[in-house]
């Protein structure tokens, strides 16, 4: 006779598949976190380095043509 309840033998051999599914998806989630951070930081400083670049290259006054 089985001293255990079907369901119990069930999660119990269930166990160790969704301990490595939960530290599989914290690692997902962790480095899906890292990618957003440096794309936000990216995006940021990528507006601030348009924004440099927009006034050191203003636009010089036209010289007068000679003829």
């Amino acid at each position: 006779m089985p001293t255990m309840a079907p369901g119990i033998e069930l999660a119990t051999r269930l166990q160790p598949f969704l301990i490595r599914l939960g530290d599989i998806i914290v690692v997902i989630v962790f480095v899906l976190a890292v990618l957003i951070a440096i794309a936000s930081v990216a995006y940021v400083l990528g507006r601030e380095w348009r924004w440099w670049r927009q006034v050191e290259e203003a636009p010089r006054p036209a010289q007068p043509q000679r003829e």
